[in-house]
């Protein structure tokens, strides 16, 4: 889906849909660090 789709979908704006894209994403490295760092996930 394009930014706009999630935007009509959502019924909120482009820049909260960014903000909410960049914080998943966020907290989707973090967990993949810890994952490794515990050795659940391989590089």
């Amino acid at each position: 889906m394009t930014g706009n789709e999630v935007k009509q979908s959502l019924g909120c704006s482009a820049a909260l849909v960014s903000k909410r894209l960049h914080r998943g994403l966020d907290q989707l490295r973090q967990w993949i660090r810890e994952s490794q760092r515990e050795g659940v996930a391989k590089p």
